[in-house]
C-alpha cells in the first residue's frame, strides 16, 4: 500500500474515533430535546451536500436535503423556483422529522433569518446546537460550479474543476482536485431487467499521485450522460447567485452566532484532508454546546 493509502487511512480511522466523542455530546442534548439538528450553512458551490453526508454517515445521523423534501411534498414548487411561505417551509420539514425521534443532520434549510426563528420556536421546536458555516474563496466558488456534473442517468455527480490557488491577501492556499464520479452508474446495476453489466461513469480514475484536469477530463466515458447543470454554465449567474446567498445567508449567520452555535470552517483541500478537521470542528461545537446544556442554558440552542 503507498504512503498516500496509508495516509488516508489513518486519518479516516481518526475521524471515526472523532465522530464517536462527537456522537456523546449530541447525546447529552437529545434527552433535553425531542429533534436536534446540525446545521450545514454555505454559498452554492462549496461543498455543503458532499460534508453534509459524510458527517451523518460518520455520526451515524440521518441526512435531511431540504431540497428533497420539497421534490417529494412540493414538486411544482421545486421545479419552478416558486417561492413557498416560510411557515410552508419549515411545516414540511417538521413533519420529515416527526417520522422518526432522532438527531439529524440538516442540508438547505435555514435559507432566511423567519425560517431560523420557525426552526427553533414551538410548534416546531428543532434544537440546533450546532450551525457548520462553510466557506470556501469565491475564486473557486465560481470554478466549482461551473465544473459540476452530473449523470443524467443515475444523479449522480462529480466535479471536473481543478483548482489551484496560491495563499493571496490573507487567504489560505486552496488546492482542490477534480472529483471523480462514482465507478458505476447506479442507474444501470438493476438486473432484473437486463444482464447488462453496470455501465461505468470513466474508464479509468486519476490517481492520487498524477491527475491532472486534463487528464481527468479525458478520462470520461463518452458513453455515460455527464451534464452541467443549466444553473451552472454560466459565470454572471453564478455569482449572482452568489450575491443572493451572502445577502439572505448573513441574517441566519447572524441569528446562530448570537445563538453560540455558528462555527466556520474554511474548505481549503479535497475531502480526504478536509474530513478530520471538520468532524474535529464539529466535535468541539458540540462538546461546547453540551456544556452549555449541563449549565442549564437550554435556551440558548
Amino acid at each position: 500500500m503507498v504512503l498516500w493509502q496509508h495516509t488516508a487511512a489513518r486519518a479516516q480511522r481518526e475521524a471515526r474515533s472523532v465522530a464517536e466523542a462527537a456522537r456523546k455530546h449530541l447525546c447529552a442534548i437529545e434527552h433535553t430535546h425531542k429533534h436536534v439538528a446540525v446545521v450545514f450553512l454555505g454559498a452554492p458551490g462549496v461543498g455543503k451536500g458532499t460534508y453534509a453526508s459524510l458527517a451523518a454517515r460518520l455520526l451515524g445521523l440521518r441526512h435531511v436535503v431540504m431540497g428533497d423534501i420539497l421534490r417529494r411534498h412540493a414538486p411544482e414548487a421545486a421545479s419552478t423556483g416558486e417561492l413557498l411561505a416560510d411557515e410552508d417551509v419549515t411545516r414540511l420539514l417538521h413533519a420529515d422529522l416527526e417520522r422518526e425521534a432522532r438527531s439529524v443532520v440538516l442540508d438547505g434549510f435555514p435559507r432566511t433569518l423567519r425560517q431560523a426563528k420557525l426552526l427553533n420556536t414551538p410548534p416546531f421546536d428543532v434544537a440546533v446546537p450546532v450551525a457548520v458555516l462553510l466557506t470556501l474563496d469565491e475564486t473557486a466558488l465560481v470554478a466549482k460550479c461551473l465544473g459540476r456534473r452530473v449523470c443524467q442517468a443515475c444523479g449522480e455527480s462529480c466535479n471536473v474543476a481543478d483548482v489551484r490557488l496560491d495563499d493571496s491577501a490573507g487567504m489560505p492556499r486552496v488546492e482542490l482536485p477534480a472529483l471523480a464520479p462514482p465507478q458505476r452508474c447506479s442507474a444501470s446495476d438493476d438486473t432484473s431487467a437486463s444482464t447488462t453489466p453496470a455501465t461505468p461513469h470513466a474508464r479509468l480514475y486519476p490517481d492520487a499521485e498524477a491527475g491532472s484536469a486534463a487528464s481527468f477530463l479525458q478520462r470520461f466515458d463518452t458513453t455515460c450522460d455527464l451534464h452541467a447543470r443549466a444553473d451552472d454554465t454560466d459565470e454572471a449567474v453564478i455569482r449572482r447567485r452568489l450575491a443572493i446567498f451572502e445577502a439572505q445567508g448573513q441574517p441566519v449567520q447572524e441569528y446562530y452566532g448570537e445563538q453560540g452555535a455558528l462555527t466556520q470552517f474554511d474548505i481549503t483541500h479535497g475531502i480526504p484532508e478536509t474530513t478530520l478537521p471538520l468532524m474535529s470542528t464539529i466535535s468541539e461545537a458540540l462538546g461546547a454546546a453540551s456544556q452549555r446544556v449541563l449549565a442549564g442554558a437550554t435556551s440558548r440552542l
